[in-house]
């Protein structure tokens, strides 16, 4: 769902780039209130480039008169389309980013959103959330953990990669030579 949010903004904001800049205004031309469209034009005595808003009729009579040197319509859609290939899929990368990385720690929430309009500054926080994959109303089974534990030190100790010390009976790596408690690796 806010995914189709995401494109139908896309779309409208397209659409109203290719729509110009249009308002109801008056004329600067004839000075009546109407709607009227901005264009560009150059000035004749200093070649620049200026802004009037006309409305329909005085386009065509500028046009027909050639009143406007270079009388252009003005739109903002190169700019805002320029704008969407740079940025949109900038925001889609860090909001995929951050989402994940919020997900690799254990997170069930959604982050998409927060990284698609905040960047690198919602990945950051993402990045620095502490480590949670022990769901709300999950308990250990903590007499299974400790009987799968001793079966995979028996399992080392009968391969020959650890040893059990035969006053502790703690399990120690085959590179250790004497227990913590004191007592030397058999041989």
């Amino acid at each position: 769902m806010k995914k189709i949010l995401l494109l139908i903004s896309i779309i409208l904001i397209i659409c109203f780039a290719f729509t110009g800049c249009k308002k109801t205004t008056e004329c600067e031309h004839c000075e009546k209130t109407t709607t009227c469209h901005l264009y560009t034009y150059d000035t004749a005595l200093t070649n620049e480039t200026d802004t009037i808003y006309l409305c329909m009729d005085c386009i065509e009579k500028a046009t027909n008169r050639n009143l406007y040197i270079n009388l252009k319509h003005f739109t903002i859609a190169p700019y805002i389309f320029i704008t969407l290939l740079i940025i949109i899929p900038h925001n889609i990368y860090w909001g995929f980013k951050t989402d994940t990385v919020v997900s690799n720690k254990g997170y069930a929430e959604n982050w998409f959103w927060k990284g698609f309009f905040l960047g690198h500054w919602a990945f950051v926080e993402a990045a620095s959330l502490p480590d949670c994959y022990i769901q709300e109303g999950y308990t250990v089974n903590t007499k299974l953990l400790k009987r799968a534990e001793d079966d995979a030190n028996e399992e080392k100790v009968q391969k020959g990669l650890a040893w059990k010390c035969s006053e502790c009976s703690k399990i120690n790596a085959n590179y250790i030579g004497t227990c913590a408690c004191g007592s030397s690796k058999p041989r």
